[in-house]
């Protein structure tokens, strides 16, 4: 199984956001950020904070591909 945050960036292009930003945002280390870039597992908290801050749904943020 692997992972991917592209609707993440996607949506973050949409609403013109940076990583930079995001990371202050949402109070996510910048090293994380840096994680789910290179498309690694992040704990579920940062994914519910992002979902909120950017008023995003999971699906917009995340996708699990099962090969």
């Amino acid at each position: 199984m692997s992972i991917s945050y592209n609707n993440l960036w996607k949506n973050m292009i949409d609403l013109g956001i940076n990583k930079k930003q995001l990371a202050e945002m949402t109070g996510i280390s910048p090293t994380t950020i840096t994680n789910m870039a290179k498309n690694q597992f992040v704990h579920l908290e940062t994914i519910y904070r992002i979902s909120i801050e950017l008023d995003l749904n999971i699906e917009d943020i995340v996708t699990f591909n099962y090969n």
